[in-house]
């Protein structure tokens, strides 16, 4: 016998009852000081800029403080430096392994992924992976895609490579100056070796 629809009391033609799931096809704004959510290539470059100036404020308002300090203590300040350095460092390393997190859960990767910034030459790989590497478009596992970059972060996220290219030249130049002055400096002293050598043999 044949069921009619009213007995069955559902409707062929009629639209899912079940609903997407508005929270994750939407996007959301990313915060920067926040151990959630996901951000872009732009927002990583961003934040850790933002990051790094913080930190270098703070470790200098820190060393000026405790380096007088420390300095009378005679042998054991070394000692004390680098402890006080190493826990300086500790919640740095925990603000970069978090940004990183971050990025990686855009790329819908895990978060452990970040331990092979410890792994000689692949964290090179590795870096260039966060820095380049496109986000998924929409929502993933992680959450909802973020928001458009701001004019702020997208002023901020171009200035960073101009500011790292300057420190890296800054620290570069120098040491290959200093190389070649060293280089022509062996050069020299070889040439004046040779020809006392030569002025030997002729006498």
């Amino acid at each position: 016998m044949r069921m009619s629809n009213e007995s069955t009391g559902s409707n062929p033609y009629e639209s899912p009852q079940t609903s997407p799931n508005i929270e994750q096809l939407a996007d959301y704004k990313p915060v920067i000081f926040s151990t959630k959510g996901r951000i872009g290539r732009l927002r990583y470059l961003a934040y850790s800029m933002i990051y790094n100036f913080l930190i270098m404020f703070l470790v200098g308002i820190l060393s000026a403080i405790l380096i007088p300090m420390i300095a009378g203590n005679g042998e054991e300040s070394g000692v004390m430096m680098v402890m006080v350095m190493g826990l300086i460092y500790l919640p740095v390393f925990a603000i970069f392994f978090i940004v990183a997190r971050r990025r990686l859960h855009d790329l819908d990767r895990t978060g452990w992924l970040t331990l092979l910034m410890f792994v000689p030459l692949i964290n090179i790989i590795f870096g260039l992976y966060l820095l380049f590497g496109p986000g998924s478009p929409g929502a993933n596992k992680y959450g909802p895609a973020p928001q458009a970059n701001t004019a702020l972060e997208i002023i901020i996220g171009l200035i960073a490579p101009i500011v790292i290219i300057g420190i890296l030249a800054a620290i570069a130049i120098p040491s290959y100056q200093e190389y070649v002055d060293r280089a022509q400096v062996i050069e020299q002293q070889a040439q004046e070796a040779q020809q006392r050598a030569l002025d030997a043999q002729r006498q």
